[in-house]
């Protein structure tokens, strides 16, 4: 199964799911919030394609992938800081942000320059990808554990995918 988002592709095969190609421009298509994946897994328990226990099973799994968001931004951070593109004070508003970043937030509620705001966002999407990359390997394991089916992980990345849209 394979389906494009977008510049970006997702494909399930046997079990196995992979993310390759450009980043879209916008962050919002490609980050996770908390409130997305709830929402996501009560809708395909409700309509019968996954059961309570396997949307449980995809939060525990889910877990530890916020902590390492969270540190490869703050690594993406830290190095913007440490080559002098931004300060630490400007590295900590930042933070503040959530997965959502987009340039023009930057430019007015940080304060950084254009040029900064885009070397920033770029940053904060790398770390994105690497937390989306998380979340499809998180489910590519539970499909090999016989957890959920090719086809419950793919309408699980279909549905993720669509609210992000």
């Amino acid at each position: 199964m394979k389906k494009i988002i977008r510049s970006t592709s997702v494909v399930l095969l046997s079990g196995t799911v992979a993310i390759a190609g450009a980043l879209p421009s916008s962050a919002s298509s490609t980050v996770s919030a908390k409130r997305t994946t709830v929402s996501v897994l009560n809708a395909l328990v409700t309509n019968g394609v996954i059961t309570q226990e396997q949307a449980d099973a995809i939060k525990t799994a889910k877990k530890p992938l916020k902590k390492q968001w969270k540190a490869a931004r703050k690594a993406a951070l830290a190095a913007l800081v440490a080559d002098g593109t931004i300060s630490s004070t400007q590295a900590t508003k930042v933070r503040k942000f959530g997965k959502k970043v987009r340039s023009k937030q930057l430019v007015r509620k940080v304060g950084l320059t254009a040029e900064q705001a885009t070397l920033v966002a770029t940053a904060i999407r790398v770390s994105n990808v690497a937390s989306l990359n998380g979340r499809l390997a998180v489910i590519s394991d539970l499909v090999t554990a016989g957890v959920l089916s090719e086809s419950q992980a793919q309408a699980y990345i279909d549905a993720v995918v669509a609210k992000r849209s």
